[in-house]
């Protein structure tokens, strides 16, 4: 522990705020890995990439629902996940976006989580009660990330605790591979009720075999979330009290229950890890961002901003040494603000960086905007030159369906009955459209 803590309580100052795109709220963010860009997933349907340091709007992709969540790949590769089912698959280049879109089957689940192994060869979505794993190479041509669907996992096992409640995923994590010639990769699956589940997936003859490695019942009852330390030590769940428990992961001990002086009770909120795992990060119902030291339970930093944040991420710039949050809020007055902080006080020159109020990005030097795209009954689009603000017309007559609207992030708890009666929509649509 003494050579891992180093110095995890950092001050933070605002780098402003961006002029939001977004017109509802932020349903997730993430840095690509040398932190050049910032991709923003909206509840209004927009994806958006941004450029760093200099807050620039590169990019703005439009689909016809909900983005709930986003994944890089690469320096210039992400992918994005829809609350109609759709897996996007977006390559930028220079002015121009490429982009593909894949479907996971017939009920179409949303995509609320996407998580990828180290070596790029296997994805996992999830969303509601489904995870789906699929394969992936990139396109020799093209040189986007190509999936290729796998296997839908079985649901979990159920104990007296969990047994007759809605199996409802709440987020997947990748396990580190051993080597890089294993052919056995495995993943943690969080559930509401039903705890988390460490799932083996072995490759053999281009088919897919799974098990399950181990279970761990959390003592609350209900799992909000669930995020992994980066040295896999420990790890955070979060509980419907809106406090944010850590556990060593061998013996599941609790070792530490961070919560906010005004928790979000009910409220399904992420946590993470921050400052190389020093650290950790979760809000609460006024709008804060809570910093915790991981080793003593010190609340040291609370960010401060004017809604509720519901999504944020982190990045750790070796050069300057320099840590960067960005945040992402509820809808406020019809719109959804993305806040950037940072760790460093000076520029490269020595001089105190300037503190800016607000970001201001002019739309119309967009690189890539307004271009139509329709996704193919066959499940892939590949359009090289594309440019972003794509519409993505798809092949269901209720593009948005029913998993638009059930969305883990907008509901306390997701009751059976609400997806039992979803199931008979989409069935119903399914026959419909058979006819």
């Amino acid at each position: 522990m003494s050579e891992y803590k180093v110095r995890p309580k950092l001050a933070y100052e605002s780098f402003g705020t961006l002029s939001s795109q977004h017109t509802d709220s932020v349903n997730a963010l993430q840095f690509n890995p040398d932190g050049s860009r910032l991709a923003s997933a909206g509840k209004d349907g927009y994806l958006c990439i941004w450029s760093l340091p200099d807050c620039a709007l590169l990019h703005r992709v439009t689909a016809k629902c909900a983005v709930l969540s986003v994944q890089w790949i690469g320096p210039g590769q992400l992918l994005g996940g829809l609350a109609d089912g759709t897996l996007l698959s977006i390559l930028e280049k220079e002015d121009t976006l490429q982009i593909r879109g894949y479907e996971t089957d017939s009920m179409r689940w949303p995509l609320e989580f996407i998580s990828i192994t180290d070596d790029q060869i296997m994805l996992a979505t999830a969303g509601d009660e489904s995870v789906f794993i699929w394969r992936g190479q990139k396109d020799p041509h093209s040189m986007l990330w190509d999936a290729v669907p796998g296997l839908k996992l079985p649901k979990p096992p159920t104990d007296r605790r969990s047994d007759g409640k809605p199996v409802v995923v709440t987020a997947i994590h990748w396990s580190p591979e051993p080597s890089p010639a294993s052919v056995q990769k495995q993943l943690f699956i969080a559930y509401m009720h039903h705890g988390i589940t460490l799932w083996s997936l072995v490759e053999d003859s281009n088919s897919l075999s799974t098990a399950v490695i181990r279970v761990w019942n959390a003592p609350s009852p209900v799992i909000m979330s669930f995020t992994l330390s980066p040295d896999f030590q420990s790890f955070i769940t979060t509980d419907i009290e809106g406090g944010f428990n850590l556990y060593d992961y061998s013996s599941s001990v609790e070792l530490h229950r961070f919560l906010p002086d005004d928790p979000a009770i009910g409220v399904a909120l992420r946590s993470a890890f921050v400052h190389n795992g020093q650290a950790v990060v979760g809000s609460d119902r006024q709008g804060n961002l809570n910093l915790w030291d991981r080793f003593d339970g010190d609340c040291f930093r609370k960010l401060k901003h004017a809604g509720f944040v519901r999504a944020f991420a982190d990045y750790y710039h070796t050069a300057t040494d320099t840590f960067w949050i960005a945040s992402g809020t509820t809808n406020i007055q019809g719109r959804g603000e993305i806040y950037l902080w940072r760790t460093a006080a000076y520029t490269e020159v020595g001089k105190l960086a300037p503190k800016a109020e607000h970001i201001e990005s002019n739309v119309e030097q967009v690189k890539s905007d307004k271009v139509r795209v329709t996704l193919p009954v066959d499940r892939s689009l590949d359009r090289s030159g594309l440019s972003g603000f794509a519409y993505f017309t798809l092949p269901f007559l209720l593009g948005f369906s029913l998993a638009a609207v059930i969305n883990l992030w907008d509901l306390q708890l997701v009751l059976s009955q609400a997806l039992r009666w979803r199931r008979e929509v989409d069935q119903w649509i399914t026959d419909l459209l058979t006819v």
